[in-house]
């Protein structure tokens, strides 16, 4: 049986309570050791002690707790030798006693906050460069392939002569190994000018539903290859919106060849276009491997690997966060669904029905006027 989170709380707080009672019995058991030599000189020492160490290593709400258990206790202010108990030095002592604990506590509970969010930070560095060690390995083994593929179908006509069909052949392997790794280094390239802020997208007017049959016939190969189906629906037409035409292409086709790559052969994948009053939304579905749901959104931090083991279905770990940079520089965002391993997933991209410029909407229905006029049949 899982514990509950109730049971977890329960028992935090008896633990803070156990290092508060031990904390405090410290307190005065150092107060009554000290006594015979100080007097009441430093009666509330051993109080600030135990407050300063509990905020430390608790936290301040455990500091406030001991702050107020030795107020309320006797030892602290009717010493050995008693203090002249008139109301005004009762009051002073009381303030004093307060201000200092107060604080006592804000001192150690920023100290400890800082030294957590050190551990965390240190955590994180970490972890970073081991993503970054992982994605170095990955790039040399995604780089180092189409280059030796290129290299061997480039050495065949030293070989001998070639037919013109082995030609060709060795020709398509050439260009497809290229292109391969042009969009890697895109991808790079991209990455590092969203990092550094130099990355911007250019609005003009285009059919959304011709970008994305554009963005489809990039990837037709590879999903001809795995002998995958894909289907194209929009239930409403959308027509025109105001957009990157080229970010736009570079969303979709990062989302179509993922769930081509995850996804087994003779899988299906199903992009959507929906159109609502003040959004549209851009869906590709696949029947793939599925996603774990702590990893929903790990997936969109860079250099990320989830899924699978399997180094010939694994990426850089680029085109998911590029792809959430792309959106929400458009004011949108994307979501990651899956109802866990091996079901599947699902990732939405929502981007805002934005009005263009009016000098774009006169150029837009200039250059349409014009086209009319030169082929009267459009």
């Amino acid at each position: 049986m899982e514990t509950s989170t109730f049971d977890i709380k329960l028992s935090r707080a008896g633990e803070q309570m156990t290092a508060v009672t031990i904390a405090v019995a410290l307190a005065f058991a150092v107060r009554l050791a000290i006594d015979p030599f100080i007097g009441d000189k430093h009666q509330f020492v051993p109080a600030y002690a135990a407050i300063a160490a509990i905020t430390w290593m608790v936290g301040w709400r455990a500091g406030a707790v001991t702050a107020l258990i030795c107020l309320l206790s006797g030892e602290l202010f009717n010493s050995v030798s008693p203090l002249d108990s008139t109301t005004t030095h009762v009051a002073i002592a009381f303030m004093g006693y307060v201000g200092v604990s107060t604080s006592i506590i804000s001192l150690a509970e920023w100290l400890r906050r800082e030294k957590q969010e050190a551990a965390v930070e240190t955590r994180e560095l970490r972890e970073a460069d081991e993503r970054m060690a992982d994605f170095m390995a990955l790039l040399a083994h995604e780089l180092r392939s189409p280059l030796a593929t290129i290299a061997m179908a480039s050495s065949l006509p030293r070989a001998g002569a070639l037919d013109p069909l082995a030609a060709g052949r060795a020709l398509a392997i050439i260009e497809r190994q290229a292109e391969h790794m042009t969009k890697l280094v895109c991808d790079l390239l991209d990455v590092s000018r969203v990092r550094t802020g130099k990355l911007s997208i250019h609005r003009e007017m285009f059919d959304l539903f011709a970008v994305v049959q554009e963005a489809v016939g990039d990837v037709h190969r590879a999903m001809e290859a795995k002998q995958q189906k894909v289907r194209l629906l929009q239930p409403d037409p959308i027509g025109f919106i105001y957009a990157d035409p080229q970010r736009i292409r570079q969303i979709v086709v990062n989302l179509v060849q993922n769930a081509c790559k995850f996804s087994p052969e003779g899988g299906e994948i199903e992009i959507s276009l929906l159109s609502y009053n003040f959004s549209i939304c851009i869906a590709v579905k696949d029947s793939g491997i599925g996603i774990q749901p702590s990893d929903l959104q790990r997936i969109f931090e860079p250099f990320v690997q989830v899924g699978t083991s399997d180094a010939t279905v694994r990426g850089l770990g680029l085109g998911l966060p590029l792809t959430r940079e792309l959106a929400q520089m458009h004011g949108g965002d994307v979501r990651a669904f899956s109802a866990g391993p091996g079901r599947g997933s699902e990732f939405i991209v929502t981007l805002p029905r934005q009005s263009p410029p009016k000098r774009v909407m006169r150029s837009s229905r200039r250059s349409v006027e014009e086209r009319s006029r030169a082929y009267p049949g459009v």
